[in-house]
């Protein structure tokens, strides 16, 4: 039998497994689309804005805690809100005496009249106003002309002459001997003024002369007393030329008295003016300018624009400032609208060399002016030093003729000044909510650049302004009194808006109220999409009541719509003319801001 091979080892064991090479494959994802970047980014974008609120959130919570529970008290307080006193209107129209002289209700100032006796001068009293009343005596030529001329009153003189001697209402006759020797004459009365006011007396070397004696005092009883040498009396004449007046306290007695024993004074010389006497003036006025120029400041008004090529453009206005509110915390200062209204931001420069940055407090659109406030703390000490506040004048004290100082940029540059006369006062302007007094003046001034009226006292008594340029025909300059608008830059001062009604109206009178009409304020203008405009208030209506306070005329309803506040909600009550009368009718009105 045949061997059997012997099998393969090789081939009896079981095959192995093949060794697997594994690849990683790479998958290739697709793009992604356009929805899906957008929303990738929307998301990531909402994702900052909202972790940039969770952080501001975050920090006002921290810092109303922190001001709360860990500041002091004392650190946190604000200022007082600042005051300003108002002025009451004059009642009382002022008038022109017959000698010029402007009164205010009461009489005119004492004229005293100097008149010609022989080559000198003479001054005669007055009985019962101690020379109140200044008479004129005429003599002949040489002084001594056998009798005196006739004394008479001077052009103030507003009594009666009871006795009617002559036409030129002579008040007694004196007489004088051939020689000059004092005699005695027939009494030489004089009436007293028709307001019986006191003697005035008259500085030796005053171009005017003096009236009454050395002795005489400044003011008497003016009823029945008799000036020391202001009473009628007998005129002594002296030798030609002498120009010497001796009068005696009592009616009828002897004119021969000395000077000494009278107390008259030698009558003054005839004063003339010199370069010394203009430059003394002028120096006067030119220390009013010195200390106003302290609360003149410059205003920067910087705005970022682009040119038509999309470069950004700066532009810069230099506007003239008054401080009217210097304390340690912050300075006030008043400027023109223009210079704040378009402004990104705003620099004050003190003096010439220390600018700080300054932001507005608030602003008024009707009387055309804002609040500037600046941090005092960002002056240095000297500066804030030399700073001075001018202060708020009474514009009803103003009157024509009066002079007046230009200051701020009358001539377009900051830091100029001129001077100059009121022109003309208009009293009672029509203005939105009130009525105002406008100045007409001779000075030059340019209003866009901030312009303000000083009286001699140093005092801004108006701002000059062109928004009534085109309703009063005049070249004039036109300056805004100050008085009636102490409430509205009070409120500006404090970073309170201005209240606003919106209507132009004027006072009904007892002459009209007559006619049927009410009393009240007539609504000549209801300003379109104003307040009242919108509440229901018509042209015609005549406003007799505010929130159930009357209203009898403009200055009434100025006062009630200051003390009101922007957003109040109020009751205006108008009286509308309907068949045959005036129906009363009541508006609601939600107040806005000027």
């Amino acid at each position: 039998m045949p061997k059997a091979q012997d099998a393969d080892p090789k081939q009896d064991a079981e095959p192995k497994p093949e060794k697997k090479q594994f690849m990683r494959e790479t998958i290739g994802k697709p793009p992604l689309t356009r929805w899906q970047m957008f929303r990738r980014r929307l998301l990531r974008v909402l994702g900052v804005v909202l972790l940039g609120v969770v952080a501001g959130a975050s920090f006002a919570v921290a810092s109303t805690l922190t001001q709360r529970y860990i500041l002091p008290r004392e650190t946190i307080e604000t200022a007082p809100p600042i005051t300003i006193p108002k002025d009451e209107p004059d009642t009382t129209a002022s008038s022109v005496s017959p000698t010029g002289y402007q009164t205010s209700g009461t009489s005119a100032a004492p004229v005293t009249s100097v008149a010609s006796y022989g080559t000198g001068s003479a001054v005669s009293g007055g009985q019962g106003t101690a020379a109140s009343v200044a008479a004129t005596t005429s003599a002949g030529p040489d002084g001594a002309s056998g009798q005196a001329g006739q004394t008479r009153q001077s052009r103030d003189d507003t009594g009666s002459d009871p006795a009617g001697t002559s036409p030129d209402r002579a008040t007694g006759q004196a007489t004088a001997s051939p020689d000059g020797a004092g005699q005695t004459g027939a009494s030489g009365q004089t009436h007293p003024t028709a307001a019986g006011s006191p003697g005035t007396s008259v500085p030796e070397t005053s171009p005017i002369g003096s009236e009454g004696g050395e002795d005489s005092p400044e003011s008497a009883d003016g009823a029945d007393g008799a000036d020391a040498s202001g009473a009628s009396g007998s005129l002594g004449g002296g030798p030609a030329g002498d120009g010497e007046t001796v009068t005696d306290g009592a009616s009828g007695e002897d004119g021969g008295a000395s000077p000494a024993e009278t107390g008259a004074q030698d009558t003054p010389k005839s004063y003339t003016y010199t370069m010394e006497d203009y430059i003394l003036m002028q120096g006067n006025l030119r220390k009013v300018v010195d200390d106003v120029e302290r609360g003149i400041v410059e205003v920067h008004s910087v705005s970022q624009e682009l040119d038509w090529f999309d470069n950004p453009l700066m532009r810069t206005g230099i506007y003239a400032g008054l401080v009217i509110n210097a304390t340690p915390k912050e300075t006030l200062i008043l400027v023109t609208q223009k210079a704040v209204e378009h402004a990104d931001s705003i620099e004050v420069t003190f003096g010439t060399s220390t600018t700080v940055p300054g932001k507005i407090k608030q602003m008024d659109k009707i009387i055309g002016m804002a609040v500037v406030s600046v941090d005092s703390a960002l002056l240095p000490t000297a500066t804030f030093g030399a700073v001075k506040s001018v202060p708020l004048g009474n514009s009803y004290s103003v009157r024509q003729g009066d002079l007046i100082l230009a200051m701020g940029s009358p001539t377009g540059w900051v830091h100029s000044a001129c001077y100059g006369e009121i022109s003309y006062i208009f009293r009672s302007y029509p203005r939105t909510d009130g009525i105002c007094r406008l100045f007409l003046t001779d000075v030059e001034t340019d209003v866009a650049a901030g312009t303000f009226l000083i009286n001699t006292k140093g005092e801004m008594v108006g701002w000059f302004t062109d928004i009534f340029s085109g309703a009063i025909a005049s070249n004039l300059p036109i300056a805004i009194a100050v008085s009636e608008y102490k409430g509205i830059i009070e409120k500006l001062s404090n970073g309170s808006p201005a209240p606003y009604l919106g209507v132009l109206g004027q006072d009904v009178g007892a002459a009209v109220a007559e006619t049927g009409v009410p009393l009240g304020v007539y609504v000549s203008d209801s300003i379109a999409d104003g307040p009242a405009y919108v509440g229901g208030v018509k042209n015609g209506d005549v406003i007799t009541g505010i929130d159930g306070h009357s209203i009898g005329g403009m200055r009434d309803l100025q006062a009630a719509v200051e003390a009101l506040g922007t957003g109040d909600e109020i009751t205006v009550t108008v009286k509308r003319n309907s068949v045959d009368e005036y129906k009363e009718l009541e508006f609601d009105v939600v107040l806005g801001a000027r």
